[in-house]
């Protein structure tokens, strides 16, 4: 049988692991929509943790064993129920793109090293791909996220919420105030565990991937130590690093890290251009994110391993503007180096008051229509075939989730979570979505 005509097998659960924000082990991000949030538990019911657990007995959890069960049997297990949405409603789903990624690694050689269970013997089976997500350290505080994903979310939460605490996968994380009165916890400083980087160390021989984001990956310290290890060990040539990162903090250091490696691939989250990113990435600056972009540009030019492209998290609030962004790249922008998509794209399940889904329906058409006019656009100025159906493949796939569903009940909570956050940034939703003007008008 080869991986295409199976509808639900994904090569990730036997060659790649990933890690939380909080260090809890799980099957895959993409599984953190899922009831179980794809989360590895030992017999006992506790999470496997990365800074305190083995890594490899995480590899044979029961739930692991039950998706590498169910992905042979030709069945979609729960913990997938984000990828089998996307793909029913079109978009191209983390199963599917990790099929092409790892193309080589075929359904029938790991079946025959998986056992009736969905054992698998681990060492002849290492992990070659690292999913990890270094804490929630961040410089930014995007309207799509909240304190798990970054510390700059502390004083809003609490202060929106009324309590100063939230919920994760290990449970309860309880906010503090410390001597400068600023709110902290230390549940996100998992990637200071010495056995965590020795254990991730001790696989340098088998490592061919390593996926990095955060927070802010780039602001961590600890994992330069981990490339320069790789340097000086000579396993850097093997290795591909993949970033996903706000585009804020690109150094010397890492600059000159960087080009010893065999290869490094740079998602850099810019959601729109302009005012729309400043208000979807707060407090980001479109000037420095600009400057920056070109910058990258350039030493993608100097140094044929680093790859760029744009990733956008499709929002309520820059649904209408990703056509700006597209005519933006492909006619304005300059980036003449990125990888050959205009950008790859994320759509904003959770949390729900950011759901695309919950727009009016005379929104949605508005939207759609954008989008038709930006391909025409793209015509007139001659654009490349293959440019002009990468834009109409990112149009549809908005449309098509946008319109999958009506969950306009959440529009209250959309309204009053927009206007908290526009009161407390001096921002206004209405600058860059005018058509909302009715709704917010009426709960005004």
């Amino acid at each position: 049988m080869s991986n295409s005509s199976s509808k639900t097998f994904c090569p990730w659960p036997w060659m790649y692991q990933a890690v939380r924000n909080n260090g809890d082990i799980r099957v895959c991000c993409q599984a953190n929509q899922s009831a179980s949030q794809g989360i590895a538990k030992k017999a006992d019911g506790t999470n496997f943790n990365a800074a305190t657990d083995s890594m490899i007995e995480a590899r044979n959890a029961p739930l692991m064993k039950e998706i590498r069960k169910d992905m042979l049997e030709g069945k979609w297990n729960p913990s997938c129920i984000r990828c089998k949405t996307e793909e029913s409603t079109g978009l191209h789903s983390g199963r599917q793109r990790a099929n092409i990624a790892w193309s080589n690694i075929k359904i029938d050689d790991v079946r025959n090293s998986t056992s009736e269970d969905g054992t698998i013997d681990t060492d002849n089976l290492p992990v070659i791909s690292y999913d990890l997500r270094f804490g929630n350290l961040c410089n930014l505080a995007c309207r799509m996220c909240g304190p798990a994903d970054s510390h700059m979310w502390y004083e809003e939460w609490t202060k929106y919420n009324k309590r100063e605490s939230f919920t994760d996968t290990h449970g309860v994380v309880k906010l503090h105030r410390n001597a400068s009165n600023r709110l902290v916890t230390t549940d996100y400083d998992w990637h200071n565990s010495l056995k965590f980087w020795q254990q991730i160390e001790s696989q340098l021989g088998n490592i061919q991937h390593v996926y990095m984001a955060g927070g802010e990956p780039l602001l961590i310290e600890r994992h330069y130590e981990f490339l320069n290890l790789c340097i000086n060990m000579d396993m850097a040539k093997n290795i591909i690093l993949e970033y996903n990162t706000n585009g804020t903090n690109f150094s010397t250091k890492v600059l000159n890290i960087w080009k010893n490696f065999k290869e490094v691939r740079l998602g850099i989250s810019v959601d729109g251009i302009k005012e729309v990113v400043e208000y979807q990435r707060w407090p980001v600056k479109w000037e420095q994110l600009h400057a920056n972009l070109q910058k990258i540009n350039q030493l993608a030019h100097i140094h044929s391993n680093i790859k760029y492209w744009l990733t956008v998290t499709v929002t309520v609030y820059n649904a209408m503007h990703i056509a700006d962004m597209t005519e933006w790249i492909v006619l304005d922008s300059g980036l003449d180096n990125m990888t050959n998509r205009i950008m790859s794209m994320h759509m904003a399940h959770r949390p729900l008051s950011t759901n695309v889904k919950l727009l009016p329906k005379h929104v949605k058409q508005e939207i759609s229509d954008r989008y038709a006019t930006s391909i025409n656009t793209l015509k007139i100025a001659k654009v490349n075939d293959a440019l002009i159906n990468n834009a109409q493949t990112l149009y549809d796939g908005i449309t098509t989730y946008m319109n999958s569903a009506d969950m306009s009940v959440h529009m209250p909570e959309f309204i009053s979570y927009t206007k908290f956050l526009d009161a407390e940034r001096n921002q206004n939703i209405l600058d860059i979505m005018p058509s909302l003007h009715p709704y917010f008008k009426a709960s005004a």
